[in-house]
């Protein structure tokens, strides 16, 4: 009877913890993202950051937050030349 109980209490453990991650892992990530902020640190300069928006700039005018998902991405190759040309 101790065992069964322990088994029980373990599982339910178990479970409310996955329960708790997923809904905070889902509660963080913002639902209207605008946009990405692309982070480039390639160049021997120094980062760079580019701005994407998904949303025509006017339409963002008027608030006074924007939401951006921050991407890294290497434009230069090893060599230091473009993947664009």
């Amino acid at each position: 009877m101790y065992l069964s109980d322990l088994i029980i209490a373990i599982v339910s453990i178990i479970v409310f913890a996955l329960f708790f991650l997923l809904y905070f892992k889902s509660w963080r990530k913002p639902k209207n993202v605008d946009g990405k902020l692309i982070v480039d640190f390639s160049d021997p300069d120094g980062p760079y950051m580019f701005m994407e928006l998904d949303k025509s700039p006017y339409t963002l005018k008027g608030r006074s937050t924007v939401t951006l998902e921050v991407v890294q991405e290497d434009y230069l190759r090893e060599n230091n030349t473009s993947y664009y040309g």
